[in-house]
């Protein structure tokens, strides 16, 4: 087969908490913004509400002969891959109802788990390029499950890979939501003392938790990274169907 194009954009995502969001995750998001806008002195530019959310794995691809060949086993293992969507949307139908922790991590505190090797309390917000981000993790009495990242590696079973399991030990357990971006790039001092104002704030209060359950996951149809509502196409996981998810996925 030919090397394939497959685009960024339009594309399909699983996410969660697009659109409604829980009163307490709302409430937070619009703290964070808040803050960082007094803090960026007008170089922050923060997503509407509806917008924000959280990836649970990026279903990307492109139709072709009959086919949808997945994005990632493409791109970061060279496989030509057909999509299962019947099948992958069974699987996602299971996801287990599960609370999502952020904020309330004590640096001195050890949680039994390290992200990307660094505390949580230090992963808990960070700027990726020019994009603020909030990280959170499943919390269960105390502990912290690979419920995620398990979820996402069950789902090669249907032709996805997830975006950062490029090699097969690659571990990611993480929810991330993008709060918004910054207008101008930042000066490394400017970084860092923002990220050290917001993980302090996060760090002070007490953790947030935000129940996730198969309810709040939604496939989107995007034509921006951004989920821009007005030319976004969400359908919830509970009433989608095989033939909704091909009709939105870029021909080749």
């Amino acid at each position: 087969m030919p090397r394939l194009q497959l685009p960024d954009c339009p594309n399909v995502s699983l996410v969660a908490f697009y659109g409604d969001k829980p009163p307490e995750l709302s409430a937070t998001i619009a703290e964070l913004h808040e803050r960082l806008s007094a803090s960026l002195s007008g170089n922050f530019h923060p997503y509407r509400l509806a917008q924000i959310h959280a990836t649970a794995i990026g279903c990307e691809g492109v139709k072709t002969d009959g086919a949808i060949v997945g994005k990632w086993f493409l791109e970061r293992r060279e496989e030509v891959r057909s999509l299962e969507l019947d099948r992958f949307i069974l699987y996602a139908r299971r996801f287990p109802r599960v609370r999502v922790r952020f904020g309330g991590y004590d640096r001195a505190t050890d949680y039994g788990f390290l992200s990307r090797q660094r505390h949580p309390a230090e992963r808990s917000f960070q700027f990726q390029g020019n994009l603020a981000v909030l990280v959170g993790w499943i919390e269960d009495n105390g502990t912290f499950p690979a419920t995620v990242d398990r979820f996402r590696r069950g789902a090669q079973a249907y032709n996805l890979l997830h975006k950062f399991h490029d090699r097969p030990e690659t571990f990611d357990n993480d929810i991330y939501l993008r709060l918004g971006g910054v207008r101008q790039p930042l000066a490394e001092d400017e970084r860092d003392r923002v990220e050290r104002e917001i993980r302090e704030f996060l760090s002070a209060r007490p953790p947030v938790e935000v129940p996730l359950t198969p309810e709040q996951l939604a496939f989107v149809g995007y034509r921006d990274l951004c989920l821009t509502p007005e030319t976004t196409t969400a359908i919830a996981l509970s009433q989608v169907r095989a033939i909704d998810l091909e009709a939105l996925y870029p021909e080749i």
